[in-house]
């Protein structure tokens, strides 16, 4: 028999074991510990948070119709997010990032970050990994052609979705959701 708890982990809640919960609490203490002395835009209880949902997101994945969260489910989360699991608590996370030129496979989102109406050209020029300008001429190119331009883009503009969240941006770029990746895109 084991004691559980109920936590918050990126606004849902969770009934988690002791083990789980102490091994969850340790790896976002020491990845908090280790942005609070990098510098950038975004701070690192923002960070944090992100990287919170994206644990919840894939314990909710990973529950299917169980009700408490064990360590083993804590530690399978840990290492998809590209960490190495210490075998004693006195040992540190490793981070083992994907190394080099990883790219998964990129999901079609609207890049708002590199828009000129709507960023249907920056998101699929993202996705094809071509230039934006090159699809920002196709575009301009089947609107004098014929109006054709004008209708595929705004179909796309309505069915493709925006990259909102820095998840949603790493998997526009076809980069991991990882902390470090997630903690760019902040």
């Amino acid at each position: 028999m084991k004691r559980t708890t109920t936590v918050s982990l990126g606004g849902s809640n969770f009934i988690i074991d002791e083990d789980a919960y102490e091994l969850l609490r340790i790896f976002l203490e020491e990845y908090r510990k280790n942005l609070c002395g990098k510098e950038g835009a975004a701070s690192a209880d923002e960070i944090t948070e992100e990287v919170e949902m994206r644990i919840s997101d894939l314990l909710h994945a990973r529950m299917k119709g169980r009700e408490v969260v064990d360590k083993d489910s804590v530690t399978a989360i840990i290492k998809e997010m590209g960490f190495k699991v210490p075998d004693s608590p006195s040992e540190a996370f490793s981070n083992e990032r994907f190394k080099g030129g990883y790219r998964g496979a990129r999901k079609l989102y609207r890049d708002k970050d590199h828009r000129v109406i709507g960023g249907v050209c920056a998101g699929l020029a993202r996705h094809l990994d071509i230039d934006v300008v090159v699809m920002r001429v196709i575009f301009a190119i089947a609107l004098i052609c014929g109006l054709a331009g004008f209708w595929i883009y705004l179909v796309f503009w309505i069915i493709v979705p925006e990259a909102l969240t820095p998840v949603e941006k790493c998997e526009m770029n076809g980069e991991p959701a990882t902390p470090d990746n997630i903690a760019k895109y902040v």
